[in-house]
């Protein structure tokens, strides 16, 4: 279930891959959680009341770490720290209550919300869309939309399941169908997506079964999961329907969901 999203950004693993370089005030990014549909799904384990922040994010790098699991990446997106977060949980009689209000500045905080236009992936990006696959803190690679993953002896296909827990927030699922149709999307030369070179030298996606797809490549791609734990998954569906527009539209299977834009200046969860 998408809502299953909101414990894997807020827990350790998610927070401490990527870290604030700075602070800036000229972007505010006003994040109003949504936690609609049946309460039993979407309700959070720990939400917050009130939680601020004011920091910065930033993205670079490049990696040679061969294709495994346990690769070490150079980051290629960002999300904040758990230093930099401070968070408030009201509570009665022990029970965490849903809803408040994070407050968080981004210098990008105004770039599209679009996966395949943006140069820029932070926080913004990260609390509607997953990634792949995830980092954990000692920078080895671990599930997330991609459950688990199986790679050749000679490195040149790896084999992915998708996680069956997660859907988008529109309620539809993660399927290899739609895998294929966004990395696809993603890598086709005339859309000129800055992300393209997160999947390298890719050759095709094959669609195994519903949950499973398999990425093969010409030789090895040593740096792929640097690349897949820094690309958000969006729905495809989504992106069929709205085109150009999915910036201000966007549906992925993060724990929040887009409320409202006001370009260039907040963004409202």
């Amino acid at each position: 279930m998408w809502s299953n999203s909101i414990d894997k950004w807020m827990g350790a693993a998610r927070l401490n891959r990527r870290s604030f370089v700075g602070l800036s005030a000229a972007t505010v990014v006003s994040l109003l959680a949504a936690c609609g549909g049946d309460p039993d799904k979407n309700t959070p384990a720990a939400s917050t009341s009130e939680t601020e922040s004011t920091s910065t994010s930033s993205s670079t790098g490049s990696d040679s770490t061969p294709v495994a699991p346990g690769g070490t990446p150079s980051s290629t997106s960002a999300t904040p720290s758990v230093s930099a977060v401070q968070t408030t949980t009201s509570t009665e009689g022990g029970t965490p209550k849903p809803g408040g209000t994070l407050v968080i500045a981004d210098p990008q905080g105004g770039a599209t919300l679009d996966p395949f236009k943006t140069t820029w992936h932070s926080t913004a990006h990260f609390l509607v869309f997953t990634t792949f696959v995830d980092t954990a803190p000692d920078l080895t690679y671990i599930p997330y939309t991609f459950a688990s993953w199986e790679v050749s002896p000679d490195g040149k296909e790896v084999t992915f399941k998708i996680d069956p827990a997660i859907t988008f927030s529109d309620g539809t699922p993660v399927t290899a169908d739609g895998i294929k149709y966004i990395v696809e999307h993603e890598i086709d030369p005339n859309l000129h997506s800055p992300g393209a070179s997160a999947f390298g030298p890719l050759k095709s996606v094959e669609v195994v079964d519903d949950k499973t797809c398999k990425f093969i490549y010409e030789s090895a791609y040593a740096p792929l999961f640097n690349g897949l734990s820094g690309r958000e998954v969006s729905s495809a569906e989504a992106v069929k329907k709205e085109g150009d527009d999915f910036g201000n539209k966007p549906v992925g299977a993060g724990p929040f969901l887009v409320k409202e834009i006001i370009s260039g200046n907040v963004i409202k969860y």
